[in-house]
């Protein structure tokens, strides 16, 4: 049987928002597969902006205009003491989402 078309009707909403139960064959288990499969695309930009949120709550809030250098930068001029493990995890960031060469510790 070949899908051509799905007609979207309101008996469908549960499944659209909270996602849908599937059983698996092979394993002979339910699965639930989530309404929203970028939801865990990202979590190398969830972890960086919780990373940020973490250090503003400290008084070292980053600037919109910052990137993750820049933002390092900032902190070892107003907080040294924080710098020897802010540094390392906001350069790996930086190399990860950016593809910059990480610098060898």
């Amino acid at each position: 049987m070949a899908w051509q078309r799905v007609q979207f009707t309101s008996d469908l909403l549960p499944a659209a928002i909270i996602g849908v139960s599937i059983f698996d064959h092979a394993r002979q288990q339910w699965q639930l597969r989530s309404a929203d499969p970028g939801r865990h695309a990202d979590r190398l930009g969830r972890t960086y902006n919780r990373l940020c949120r973490k250090l503003a709550r400290m008084g070292l809030p980053r600037a919109a205009h910052q990137g993750p250098l820049a933002y390092a930068q900032f902190i070892g001029r107003y907080r040294p003491d924080r710098t020897p493990r802010v540094w390392p995890l906001l350069e790996e960031y930086a190399a990860l989402r950016f593809g910059l060469p990480s610098s060898p510790t």
